[in-house]
């Protein structure tokens, strides 16, 4: 076990320290015997009686292609029910996944049906009892499109669970105006309210980020907007000429967008995001003073509902491992989305919180592919290897940091993205962030060699599933759990489809091809 000793404390990073300190926690794993599905499967919810999970099989082939439903009890891990179907179809358009969503027992299952001979994208849902019997297709919304590349859907969901809206953004054309269609929904399918908001601007010059549904029905849409040419208005060297802002939408919002500015226009922002709860109103992402594709700062700011008003901001430094890695041989990795991403925000019982930041980048190198007279003129991107690190970070009721950890991983490079993400676990006061991680890791963060080895299987570098344990003081305990490869089964450990309800506890899966196991994780002192 080993102990990342880190605190920043008025905003200002310690030097780290690594040492042999035992957490305190035991951990025990208990698990299912291996049944067959054929797809990845993923838990999409659990409470006190029974887990729920879903799996995807987009193999080639019209007979290799299922869906599969699935209801554990949370005791036995025994079967309730099973589901397996073959992709619905919707008009001439197969259906895809679009997202899962359990409440109150129930699934919630949402699909997107392009449509080529009509031009149009379809966002569909359908519900599943709790008794396992699915419900019909109902069409929600649609674009049109000729493109299933171009326009999108957004499904945001309140705090409460009992209201969604559906945000449709359409493909558009060039010197189109910039548009988006607003729906809420009920749990029966039925529409409450919609509205059309154009924006008085070309659509390339308007950019919607994110967006979260409160309870109180106003949908809070993070955006910004560039200088518009056409109508006189200029670029200003130098700066970003990204203008952010956000903007608080209902069935009675007009046209004349009226946002809150965030004043970031100093700043070169990448991956922004809007979060929610019952206190306030958050925004943060990272932030360079010079570049885009570069990392100086983090901000984080409180908006008060009532007063629809910044309360405060804080800027901070962020580590100078990651500012390297972003400013060298390095490209931020963004295959899987934002490079920056908020996973985790929890909040503690001082009315602060803490973050969680996924950190994604590139190692590249250039080999040359062409020369002139000897002199290269042409070359070719090598990526050597992707990078995945954490940034955690505590927050205190003011809204201002009090402590950020750097959590870096070395090479995690793999062919499966199934042995990526992690799994959060809290415990009382104490926060379990558990992910599949390399031998090369355990060794640099202790001063002995804890003896696991890293399997080569399908060239899978994270060999091992650890276990980082913080509190809210800014101490973290960093400690290997298991081998990711259970050596009795051979099903492998898959912390992305994992899923964590009550304190101390997570439900997870391992799996290898159509052999899974479902399985409970508890940790206590």
């Amino acid at each position: 076990m080993k102990k990342i000793l880190s605190l920043l404390s008025v905003s200002l990073l310690t030097t780290f320290c690594f040492a042999q300190v035992p957490s305190g926690f035991n951990t025990n794993l208990e698990w299912s015997d291996i049944h067959e599905i054929d797809g990845e499967q993923t838990i999409a919810g659990v409470d006190s009686q029974y887990i729920y999970a879903f799996a995807v099989n987009n193999g080639e082939g019209w007979d290799r292609r299922k869906w599969f439903f699935t209801k554990y009890d949370v005791e036995t891990f025994e079967q309730v029910w099973h589901i397996e179907t073959r992709p619905l179809e919707w008009g001439d358009a197969e259906l895809g996944f679009e997202e899962v969503r359990i409440i109150n027992g129930e699934f919630f299952v949402f699909y997107n049906a392009f449509d080529k001979y009509k031009d149009r994208m379809s966002l569909l849902g359908q519900h599943i009892t709790a008794d396992g019997d699915m419900g019909r297709l109902s069409q929600l919304e649609y674009y049109t499109t000729d493109d299933a590349t171009e326009g999108k859907f957004q499904i945001e969901w309140n705090e409460d669970g009992d209201e969604f809206v559906v945000v449709a953004i359409p493909q558009f054309i060039r010197d189109e105006q910039a548009k988006f269609r607003i729906v809420s929904y009920d749990l029966a399918f039925q529409k409450k309210w919609d509205n059309q908001i154009t924006v008085r601007t070309h659509h390339e010059n308007f950019q919607v980020i994110d967006y979260a549904l409160h309870k109180d029905g106003n949908l809070y849409v993070l955006a910004y907007d560039l200088p518009d040419l056409d109508r006189g208005e200029e670029d200003v060297e130098g700066k970003s000429n990204q203008h952010y802002a956000i903007y608080k939408i209902n069935e009675n919002t007009t046209n004349e967008l009226e946002g809150l500015d965030l004043e970031l226009d100093d700043y070169f922002v990448s991956s922004p995001w809007i979060h929610l709860d019952d206190h306030n109103m958050h925004v943060g992402g990272v932030a360079s003073m010079e570049y885009f594709d570069e990392a100086d700062l983090t901000f984080f700011m409180t908006i008060d509902y009532e007063g629809f008003a910044v309360e405060s901001a804080s800027f901070d430094e962020i580590p100078e491992q990651i500012k390297d890695r972003m400013t060298t041989r390095y490209d931020i990795f963004d295959r899987y989305g934002r490079p920056f991403k908020v996973i985790h925000f929890r909040r503690i019982d001082d009315g602060g919180a803490i973050l969680v930041q996924q950190c994604r980048y590139e190692e590249v190198d250039y080999v040359v592919t062409g020369t002139v007279m000897g002199v290269p003129v042409s070359y070719r991107k090598v990526i050597t290897n992707h990078y995945e690190d954490y940034l955690i970070e505590r927050i205190d009721s003011n809204g201002q940091l009090v402590w950020m950890t750097h959590l870096p991983l070395n090479q995690v490079f793999v062919e499966s993205d199934l042995f990526m993400g992690d799994l959060l676990v809290v415990n009382n006061d104490k926060f379990h962030l558990i992910f599949n991680d390399d031998k090369d890791n355990i060794e640099e963060w202790g001063e002995e060699d804890p003896s696991i080895d890293t399997y080569q299987d399908w060239s899978i570098r994270r060999g091992n599933v650890v276990m980082v344990t913080m509190d809210t003081n800014g101490n973290v305990w960093y400690e290997a759990l298991t081998k990711t490869k259970d050596e009795e089964d051979d099903t492998y450990f898959l912390p992305s489809a994992g899923f964590s309800k009550h304190h101390g506890e997570a439900i997870i899966f391992s799996a290898d091809d159509e052999d899974v196991k479902v399985g409970r994780l508890t940790i206590s002192e």
